[in-house]
């Protein structure tokens, strides 16, 4: 009759947990050759190289998901309400026909429309009783709403209409209609590769988790942890390849967040004015009540020193001993109902892969003295911050890592080689890219002298 197993023979078949990361057991428990489970591989690099901050942020928020294509694409829908600058037309008189800086292409195109009520900047309230187009932007006819003939001071050319009402008669007939078109927006993914090379001699050099049974090479975690930063730096900094290109890439974060992001800078150290000033400008842009204030050391500190007031005035002695904490270590700030989350992002202060020296102009930054402001929330369900990957009926591309065989082989029995080199060989892949909708709900504060 078989016998039944023991305890320990049935744990030797079990997967082993390795912080959330599940593996399978088998070739020697080699973490990589075992195969990885739910979570992907990628997951596991979140959590073993947590100062790559982005990647490992949206893993962990779950903020990822599958694209069928390499270039993808969404819609959005800007602001519906719409001022104008007034270019030319200002003076008295009882109307005035101004031209506006709004794109038109024929007499009943453009925004306005007649009986529309806007109102200047020095808060008169004018109706539009006609509108026209005039070197393909359009023309409004205007009229005091009170009655009264413009006079000088009412209103200039450069100066800016607000559209706020409309005004129609008793048995009026209905207005014309406006056109409200989504803007249509874009990404594309990243194919970033590595490759890592183990002698027979480095073999021998193994890494042991505290289970004592899942080991990786040394050799294998460096250049892990070198992709890890190449996946990193991909969706923070790269940018977008044209069409055609033989190596494709998709912008990143910064360089998104800097071109339609809220941006405001600040000369020297950032202070509490600065900081207050750019949560203001959120407020108007952003319902978010939380952002990610992703930062490099040099802004950290400014910040720290900024805000220290608040810890003295909350009772820290600094003369006092025993076991007293002394020192800062601020990373949360509220104002203005918004609470904002510092967090040191160890990449803008890498002068290998974010050289400067000097000072920080228009034209050159100091990441280390720059800050991204990221609202990792939600809109209309659609996260405003999204890994994509590539993916098709379960052929994943987020991660892949697989091994070629020479001499050495993670099956300790295979008596077949692949090619003649002494050792074996690793491959990374990653087909990884960013979406970041709403680009007005983020933003960035930096240095610029």
């Amino acid at each position: 009759m078989p016998q039944n197993p023991t305890d320990a023979q049935i744990a030797a078949t079990q997967p082993v947990k390795i912080d959330t990361v599940t593996v399978g057991q088998g070739l020697d428990g080699n973490l990589f050759a075992t195969g990885i489970l739910k979570p992907e591989v990628s997951d596991f690099l979140a959590y073993r190289f947590p100062q790559y901050v982005t990647t490992a942020m949206l893993e962990r928020l779950e903020r990822y998901e599958p694209v069928a294509q390499s270039t993808w694409s969404w819609f959005e829908q800007d602001r519906t309400r719409k001022s104008a600058e007034i270019t030319a037309g200002s003076g008295t008189g009882a109307s005035l026909t101004l031209t506006t800086d709004v794109p038109a292409t024929a007499a009943g195109d453009g925004y306005f429309l007649e009986k529309d009520i806007l109102r200047t900047e020095t808060g008169l309230n004018i109706r539009v009783t006609a509108i026209g187009e005039a070197g393909g932007v359009q023309t409004i006819t205007v009229v005091r709403q009170d009655g009264n003939p413009f006079v000088g001071g009412d209103i200039a050319d450069t100066e800016r209409v607000g559209h706020s009402t409309n005004a129609n008669e008793e048995g009026s007939f209905g207005p014309g209609t406006r056109e409200y078109l989504p803007n249509e927006r874009r990404a594309k993914l990243n194919i970033i590769r590595r490759g890592c090379e183990i002698t027979g001699d480095a073999l021998t050099a193994k890494s042991w988790f505290e289970d004592g049974r899942s080991w990786y090479y040394d050799q294998e975690m460096i250049d892990m942890d070198e992709f890890a930063r190449d996946r990193e730096n991909a969706i923070m900094f790269n940018t977008e390849s044209p069409d055609g290109a033989t190596a494709q890439t998709g912008d990143g974060i910064v360089p998104l967040v800097e071109s339609g992001g809220v941006t405001n800078f600040f000369a020297g150290a950032v202070t509490e004015t600065d900081i207050q000033n750019h949560i203001k400008d959120m407020l108007i842009q952003s319902p978010a009540q939380e952002f990610a204030c992703i930062c490099g050391a040099d802004f950290l500190t400014s910040v720290q020193q900024a805000l220290k007031d608040y810890v003295v005035g909350g009772g820290v002695s600094y003369g006092s001993f025993g076991d007293q904490m002394l020192g800062l270590d601020v990373h949360h700030y509220q104002f203005l109902g918004k609470k904002i989350h510092f967090i040191h992002y160890y990449p803008f202060d890498d002068l290998e892969t974010l050289p400067f020296a000097g000072t920080a102009t228009a034209a050159k930054t100091n990441y280390s003295n720059y800050s991204l402001w990221l609202n990792l929330g939600s809109q209309m369900g659609k996260k405003l911050v999204n890994l994509k990957y590539r993916e098709l009926e379960g052929q994943q591309r987020k991660f892949i890592y697989k091994y070629i065989d020479g001499m050495m082989s993670m099956d300790t029995g295979a008596t077949r080689a692949a090619n003649s080199f002494d050792g074996l060989r690793s491959e990374m892949l990653s087909q990884i890219g960013v979406e970041v909708r709403l680009l007005n709900n983020h933003g960035v504060l930096a240095a610029n002298a």
